[in-house]
C-alpha cells in the first residue's frame, strides 16, 4: 500500500484532477509508480489532453509526446512522468538542467513533489521513517 503524503498541488483544479485519477484508477491506490506520473499528469495544463494516454492499462507516454501539442516546461514534466513511471528507454527522458532552466515556480515545486511521491520510504534501524 502507498503510504499517504501530503501533496504539494499546484491549484485546487490540480488537487481535484488527481483526486479523480485516484478514484477512477486502481493502479493510483497502490503503486508509487502510477502515483507519481498521475500526480504531473493531473496538472490543470496537462490533464485534458494527457488524460486519455494513461490508465490501468499503463502510460501511452510515446503517442502523448508525439500526438500533442505540450509548452516546453508540460513536456519537461511528461518526460518526468514517463522516468518516474519506470522509464520508458534505456535512457532517461528528463533533464535536471533543462527543467531548471524552463520550469516556473509552480511546475519546478511540482517537480520536487513527484519525485517525492514516486520516492521509497525508508526506514532507520530504529524502525522511524527517514
Amino acid at each position: 500500500m502507498v503510504e499517504e503524503l501530503i501533496y504539494y498541488f499546484v491549484d485546487e483544479e490540480h488537487e481535484g484532477n488527481f483526486k479523480e485519477l485516484c478514484a477512477a484508477m486502481k493502479s493510483m491506490k497502490g503503486n508509487r509508480e502510477y502515483r507519481a506520473a498521475g500526480y504531473i499528469l493531473a496538472l490543470p495544463e496537462l490533464y485534458p489532453k494527457a488524460r486519455r494516454y494513461f490508465s490501468n492499462a499503463g502510460f501511452r507516454w510515446f503517442d502523448l509526446l508525439k500526438k500533442v501539442d505540450l509548452s516546453s516546461g508540460h513536456r519537461i514534466m511528461v518526460n518526468l512522468a514517463v522516468d518516474l513511471f519506470g522509464g520508458a528507454t534505456d535512457r532517461p527522458l528528463f533533464n535536471v538542467g533543462d527543467a531548471i532552466a524552463v520550469l516556473d515556480t509552480k511546475l519546478y515545486q511540482a517537480a520536487l513533489a513527484a519525485i517525492q511521491v514516486r520516492r521509497p520510504v525508508k526506514t532507520t534501524l530504529e524502525g522511524e521513517r527517514s
